[in-house]
């Protein structure tokens, strides 16, 4: 694979450090890589491991340095033609979306930090395709300030080479420089106006230091903006002492040596993780936050915050005085004890290894995405997609992902409710849906039209869905595009104008496709011949669960707890005709009542999933409270960010979900995606029909649903489990081959 990584500089930092171990650990695996930034020390050392180095001005914004950037970007890429350009800084990924806009390439960025979400800085702030976040914190602020779907953001940490920071490194040449053993302190960082804060707090409370220890020594590694303020400093500093009791290095590359000789470190990131490495006591002290020594209470805090302390209280020189004291004045025994600590925390959490893995995930699911495109697509899907239904999403994002991994250069636009955000969330060119002129203009381009997934020709809500999706298709055929209908659900129709209009369209279309017998039967029944249509499957059984670091960081923010059990319930709010077909008052009762016999009965933990947040989000709300204030049971009210995490969530490695209880279609598909047994609360042919097709007999209709009938099932369910669980997994691996056979069907119709 050939990889462009572009930064601002390779001076000293914790985001240059991370750059060069992952292009070291990527050329050693074989791959090809490239960086381009303003240059630095480590340019050397880059170059050391086989990695090749561009010099252009990506470190300012000034505008001549800025279009020297893009030309000279443009013309690399242009002739190297990367599989993926990969972005670490602001100022590069700037650049970068704008020629990947031009140019159409890869994207992927990597989020090392946050900053201070002004509305200026956002607007002028780019993400990739997919983003790489080293830390918790980070995801959530780009999930908050910039609406990055989660499905889109990566965990990822700063890897850290174990082979070179280490305890036993070679320190004899750097030994004048430390000052004797016992007492040395080392601060290494970017010594900037904006992060240099403990630098200069280090030299004000030197003579505290001093006074306590006489022999001690301050080493400081480092360069940047701030680094002539912080040496006259500390040259008044040592002048006042008589003696060199701060040294000010510059920038460096063999930071490992001080690391090692250090008695104690003071500093944050990926700085604070070497010294830990080189099994060296740290003191966690940085301009975004303080938390002291780090030991095993100090863990989460720093995990959550790449160990930069965001958001913790504020650093300060009696802080820092107090905490290298309290280091100075341990025995042996403590000591050891916080030298063992960080050095397996940097073990178990931190090898290089992982750092590479997670990116080269990240590169393969962006080059299994669609191709970004100017002008009209390949295929243009419609749906009833953007309107937060998380089952329909799924649909499109699953369809446009099989497509571009069986096709690597399709093109697929998307007409969508919501584009910008779409775009966003599924990675692919989209459009307004309601908008006829920019419709019109993509059909001129497109060959194929997929009118995809859900129940797109039914009239049971009202005529004007199925009425919009027959017009699509006829507007496709008029402007010469072949037309699939491509694994609905169908009906039920009731209008005979609406009945005549389906089996009209539907029966000149070049491919016809449902999901499920009795789809099929409804269109042989308005008219369409039953040889023109074949059965095949919802295309959200292809979906890929999460997993890993992601997963479990969905189960952190939801406040799953893996050591309870539990059974996940989706509850809906019916609109149109079929919302007087029951009292839903009487209904809710029934299934509160029954929530509260079962989490007794096998202490399992309600979790109420909210699928489309307008219709289920207040009916869910309310049966949680019910369960609170009438059985005193807590539960658990999660909103997934996408199909893909709730199958996650429900499987094994996730919250071992027991059953599926659920009034959507797609909450029971994600279960049996999951392999997890499901009870269908039907008021909607599509349910009765997936039931059915399973042979599970755990379907009740509304409004005749009872407290008895559900606990029938459930301690069935309960009994047999894993017996279902195998029903189950030979159903879900059934519906995946059908639902890719309409993947393959697609790329053929593409070639004829």
């Amino acid at each position: 694979m050939k990889i462009l990584m572009t930064t601002m500089g390779m001076n000293i930092g914790g985001v240059e450090t991370h750059i060069l171990e992952l292009s070291r650990e990527l050329v050693s695996r074989g791959h090809d890589v490239t960086v381009a930034s303003n240059g630095g020390i480590y340019v050397s050392a880059l170059e050391q491991y086989g990695v090749h180095h561009v010099c252009l001005p990506l470190n300012t914004k000034r505008p001549l340095a800025v279009i020297r950037s893009y030309k000279g970007l443009e013309k690399l890429i242009t002739e190297e033609k990367f599989d993926v350009v990969h972005a670490h800084a602001r100022i590069p990924a700037f650049i970068c979306s704008m020629l990947h806009k031009k140019l159409g390439f890869r994207f992927v960025t990597t989020a090392h930090g946050v900053f201070n979400p002004t509305p200026a800085l956002r607007a002028v702030t780019r993400w990739g395709q997919y983003s790489l976040a080293v830390s918790e914190d980070i995801r959530d602020y780009l999930m908050k300030y910039y609406n990055i779907p989660s499905n889109r953001i990566t965990l990822t940490i700063n890897g850290i080479d174990t082979e070179k920071f280490k305890k036993d490194t070679d320190i004899q040449e750097i030994a004048d420089i430390v000052g004797p053993a016992g007492h040395r302190i080392v601060y290494v960082s970017r010594i900037d106006r904006e992060s240099a804060h403990v630098a200069f707090m280090l030299v004000e409370c030197a003579g505290k230091i001093v006074e306590r220890y006489p022999d001690a020594h301050i080493t400081i590694v480092g360069d940047g903006t701030a680094f002539e303020d912080l040496k006259r400093k500390a040259d008044e500093f040592n002048k006042s002492a008589g003696r060199a009791v701060i040294s000010l290095t510059g920038a460096r590359t063999d930071v490992n040596r001080f690391m090692a000789a250090a008695d104690v470190f003071v500093g944050v990131s990926r700085a604070a993780m070497e010294a830990m490495a080189c099994e060296t006591p740290v003191i966690l002290a940085g301009s975004q936050g303080y938390l002291g020594i780090f030991d095993e209470t100090k863990l989460d805090d720093a995990l959550d915050t790449n160990f930069c302390c965001r958001e913790k209280r504020e650093a300060s020189e009696d802080k820092i005085f107090d905490d290298i004291c309290s280091v100075f004045s341990s025995d042996g025994g403590k000591l050891d004890r916080l030298r063992a600590f960080g050095k397996d925390t940097v073990d178990k959490y931190y090898a290089v290894s992982r750092m590479a893995d997670d990116c080269l995930c990240v590169y393969n699911r962006v080059l299994s995405d669609p191709i970004s495109f100017k002008g009209c697509g390949d295929v243009l899907l419609s749906g009833y997609y953007g309107f937060g239904n998380m089952g329909d999403d799924s649909i499109l994002e699953t369809i446009a992902a099989s497509l571009a991994k069986k096709k690597p250069d399709i093109r697929i636009t998307a007409l969508t409710r919501c584009p910008r955000n779409a775009r966003k969330l599924f990675g692919i060119k989209c459009i307004s849906r309601m908008n006829i002129f920019s419709v019109i203009a993509e059909m001129r381009g497109a060959k194929l039209l997929i009118s995809g997934g859900g129940s797109l020709f039914q009239d049971s809500t009202s005529s004007k869905s199925l009425l919009y999706y027959t017009f699509i298709v006829r507007l496709a055929k008029l402007m010469g595009m072949k037309t699939y209908i491509y694994a609905n659900g169908v009906g039920v129709i009731y209008s005979e104008r609406n009945r005549r209009i389906t089996a009209k369209v539907v029966s000149r279309a070049d491919a016809v496709t449902v999901r499920d017998t009795e789809s099929m039967n409804e269109l042989v029944s308005v008219g369409v011949p039953a040889d023109k249509i074949k059965c095949t499957a919802d295309p959200a059984f292809m979906i890929t669960p999460s997993s890993g670091e992601n997963l479990q960081s969905a189960l952190r923010r939801y406040g799953i707890d893996k050591n309870r059990e539990y059974f996940a319930i989706s509850l809906r709010r019916f609109e149109g005709s079929q919302k007087k077909a029951y009292d839903e008052e009487v209904l809710l009762g029934e299934l509160v009542e029954s929530c509260a016999q079962i989490a007794k009965k096998y202490s399992l933990m309600p979790m109420f999933v909210i699928m489309q947040p307008n219709l289920d989000m207040e009916l869910s709300q309310t049966a949680a409270d019910m369960l609170k204030q009438k059985f005193n049971i807590d539960s658990l009210l999660i909103n997934p960010e996408n199909g893909a995490e709730l199958v996650g969530i429900f499987g094994e490695d996730g919250a071992g979900v027991k059953f599926v209880m659920g009034m959507r279609l797609h909450i029971l598909i994600y279960a049996i995606a999951a392999s997890v047994p499901q009870i269908g609360l039907s008021l909607d042919p599509k349910i009765d029909a997936i039931m059915n097709s399973i042979d599970e007999s755990y379907l009740f209709r509304i409004p005749d649903v009872s407290k008895a009938d559900i606990m029938s099932s459930v301690d069935e369910i309960m009994e047999n489990r894993e017996h279902i669980k195998e029903s189950v997994l030979d159903a879900s691996a059934r519906f995946k081959s059908l639902a890719e056979s309409d993947v393959l069907r697609v790329i053929d119709l593409l070639k004829e």
